[in-house]
């Protein structure tokens, strides 16, 4: 009597290694204690989320994350088992996720609310966000609750992908590497100290390894009948055990005791890009957690949040001549204010060669009729240093080529920044204004209280008097009008210096860098500054920029470092912690002159003489948008001319090239590929090449190779998986099998059928996406 075979009839040596069983095994060939360590490992990159406190610094938002984790790896483990595809496993598990994170999100904004209700809250909320962003246009949104959901998937989500992935495709390495990965990221960007937890994932993360290479091989030494499979076995989880706890000493003791930073300053401003990156971020989600990349920036936005975090890291070395007066330096300047973020509203950028004028042309250009000083200094970049060319005045020259970005509207400019190639030393130059009453053309308080208003341009008015919406309430129209009624001033001058007062008094005022219990409730940030009463430069100097704009007088964010303690030699060092944000004024005839409102002992406020007394200008209407501005600068404000600046935003183009060029286009590349997919067709197969397509469209349905499984095991465990594909799957094993091995050569006919065999495969292996549940092979 024939002996029956597999429905898939590769022969006796495959029936008796793969005998037929669809009974469900939910136990894992890896042991329970494997789930176990993935589920720790998911815990830990919830908790370290969790305990970053990303969320407007409270971590009660985001407890359930580590439980989020947990029910991930779960549903994934599950799935796995059950034999579910990846259309059935990944949409259940986004359905699971769907009801466990509106209801963990819902109990926290609104306890207590039926489930109908915590649905519409939470939807209300993301909704809120995206209109905040998008319809709106507004650079940030007070939104929570879709901060806390892209939380809440990041967590359940690389749970299951962690949990299908290990138990499902096989593929251990995976599920340790994308959790890892999320862990160690959170890590290395919060301030907070998570050592702990990323050294007990790594050791679930070795001896889940270990555990799974310890079942791989058994499956091997069981079906090769090699040894006792349990006492290898044993003795390969006790060499694994060994070397994760060698491994884990040996880097804890490498940690206590390395004293260098071999790697300092390989990247050069690299954290500059970090900080950017977080700015950029900031607007999308509400500020909270401490990171290590504090501070200036000095990237293209900078984001006011309830936190201001640096340390005494040396990032320069500048050096001056002996004995000179202590001057900030500035890096960068903004113009727009939208919500709690600054910005650039439109530039042009410029490349200047090695000692050129930097600033030549423009706005911010030395003025005639005021005595500058003309100082010459070096800097040197130590690790971490920016990028920028700082100046203690108006940028001059620079002995590298620099690419200097510009502020423009219409047809002026100002100074955005100056950059140079990476953060090494450099020699400049800038020009001060001299405050030496005694020096003909100097800059004086009388001077600065006569400059009148009639010679502003309808340009300079629009750019730096522009308050978006939102950013200028009752609460901070209110704080000006206090301080008005208690100075009186007569001019912009003792306008700005009576903010600048006011806002330095520690009576009025206090300085403080964490803010995070602060509860704006909607204010902007000048009128959150404006209730609250504390903050650090950043909120000190907006809040000052809105008054004096709310007053009519031009004004911009700089930011910086303040002076450090020059040695004999002339040379400061700068810190980290030295990093400021501080205001300008634009005063007709004179330019841009700094005012310093920060309190706490922190700001230094530049001392002006007195200076004989001038009579005030005639006041007159500022000037029109048609009135003459400074000669234009080709390349700047004259897009395409020869010094290569562009203007932002750029030309938007017209239907006509779409219609003349990317359509004719179209259809040539079109017609190239119907070709080309004809002369594929018309080629003969080869069996290799159609079995490695097989095992590549089969993992990607969720059922992948085994590095141990023979052709015939692995086709033999897809046939049963898709019954339908049996002969195909069978002809591809075959000829496989007999070229490979038997180096055979398939006879024209066989080569045909077998790439019919191929295209029919295409569309039978869509059936793994919505298997029935079965025995995972």
């Amino acid at each position: 009597m024939t002996a029956a075979r597999t429905p898939f009839d590769l022969g006796a040596g495959y029936a008796a290694a793969r005998p037929v069983d669809r009974s469900i095994a939910l136990a894992p060939a890896e042991g329970w204690s494997s789930l176990a360590l993935l589920l720790l490992m998911a815990f830990l990159v919830g908790w370290a989320i969790d305990d970053a406190h990303w969320v407007l610094g409270d971590e009660a938002l985001t407890d359930f994350l580590p439980w989020a984790g947990i029910l991930g790896v779960l549903w994934g483990f599950g799935a796995a088992k059950l034999g579910q595809g990846r259309l059935v496993a990944h949409g259940g598990g986004a359905i699971l996720a769907t009801v466990f994170l509106v209801w963990s999100i819902g109990t926290q904004a609104a306890p207590g609310q039926d489930p109908a209700g915590m649905v519409r809250i939470v939807a209300e909320s993301v909704v809120g966000a995206w209109e905040d962003l998008v319809v709106r246009g507004q650079a940030t949104t007070t939104q929570v609750a879709h901060f806390v959901l892209v939380l809440g998937i990041l967590a359940w989500g690389t749970g299951q992908f962690a949990g299908y992935a290990a138990y499902a495709h096989r593929r251990p390495a995976t599920a340790v590497l994308v959790p890892g990965t999320i862990l160690f990221v959170n890590v290395a960007i919060t301030a907070r100290d998570q050592l702990a937890l990323l050294v007990l994932f790594s050791a679930a993360a070795l001896l889940f390894l270990v555990r799974f290479h310890v079942a791989d091989e058994a499956r091997t030494w069981a079906r090769h009948r090699i040894a006792d499979v349990g006492d290898a076995a044993g003795l390969s989880v006790r060499a694994g055990l060994s070397f994760v706890a060698i491994a884990l000493v040996a880097s804890l003791g490498l940690t206590a005791v390395a004293s260098s930073a071999p790697l300092a300053g390989a990247w050069p401003g690299v954290q500059d890009h970090f900080v950017d990156l977080g700015n950029q971020l900031a607007r999308l989600f509400p500020a909270g957690g401490s990171t290590r990349f504090g501070g200036v920036g000095f990237g293209s936005t900078v984001s006011v949040t309830g936190e201001w975090t640096s340390d005494d890291t040396p990032v320069l070395a500048i050096t001056t001549d002996p004995g000179a007066p202590r001057r900030t330096w500035r890096a960068v300047a903004y113009d727009r204010l939208s919500g709690n973020q600054w910005s650039r509203s439109a530039t042009a950028e410029v490349p200047v060669t090695a000692g050129d004028a930097l600033l030549e042309g423009t706005s911010d250009a030395p003025m005639d009729g005021v005595a500058y000083e003309d100082v010459s200094y070096v800097v040197r970049g130590l690790a971490g240093a920016p990028g920028v060319v700082l100046a203690p005045g108006i940028p001059a020259t620079v002995d590298r080529a620099a690419r200097v970005t510009l502020i423009t509207r219409g047809g002026e400019t100002w100074f955005g920044i100056v950059r140079v190639d990476g953060a090494g030393s450099y020699a400049a130059t800038a020009a001060i204004p001299v405050v030496d009453e005694t020096v003909a053309g100097a800059v004086t308080e009388n001077r600065l209280r006569a400059a009148g208003t009639g010679g502003l341009s309808a340009d300079l008015v629009a750019a730096y008097t522009d308050l978006q919406p939102g950013t200028a309430g009752d609460d901070v129209r209110g704080l000006l009008a206090t301080v008005l009624d208690a100075a009186k001033p007569t001019n912009a001058y003792d306008t700005a210096r009576a903010i600048e007062s006011y806002l330095r008094d520690p009576v009025n005022f206090s300085y403080d860098t964490n803010v995070l219990d602060v509860e704006c409730g909607g204010r902007g940030i000048a009128d959150c500054f404006a209730v609250s009463r504390r903050g650090y430069c950043e909120h000190f100097a907006t809040t000052m920029v809105v008054m004096l704009r709310l007053s009519g007088i031009p004004s911009r964010l700089v930011e910086g470092y303040l002076p450090g303690s020059p040695d004999a030699a002339g040379e400061q060092i700068i810190r980290k912690s030295g990093a400021h944000a501080w205001v300008e004024a634009w005063f007709d005839g004179i330019g841009w002159v700094s005012f310093d409102p920060t309190g706490g002992g922190v700001g230094e406020p530049v001392p002006i003489p007195a200076g004989p007394p001038i009579a005030s200008q005639t006041p007159g209407p500022a000037a029109t948008a048609g009135s003459p501005g400074p000669t234009r600068r080709p390349g700047i404000d004259e897009p395409g001319g020869p010094a290569g600046g562009t203007s932002v935003p750029p030309r938007t183009p017209g239907i006509g090239p779409v219609i003349v060029i990317v359509i004719p286009l179209g259809g040539v590349f079109l017609a190239l590929a119907v070709t080309w997919f004809r002369r594929r067709l018309g080629r003969p197969v080869q069996p290799e090449i159609v079995y490695r397509t097989v095992v590549g469209m089969a993992a990607r349905f969720g059922h992948p190779r085994r590095p141990t499984q023979t052709v015939y095991e692995y086709l033999g465990s897809l046939s049963e998986a898709v019954p339908s594909a049996g002969p195909e799957l069978q002809l591809v094993a075959r000829s496989t099998v007999e070229t490979t091995y038997g180096r055979r050569r398939l006879p024209p006919d066989r080569l045909v059928a077998l790439g019919e065999a191929q295209r029919r495969l295409r569309f039978a292996l869509l059936r793994l996406l919505v298997r029935r549940p079965g025995r995972r092979p």
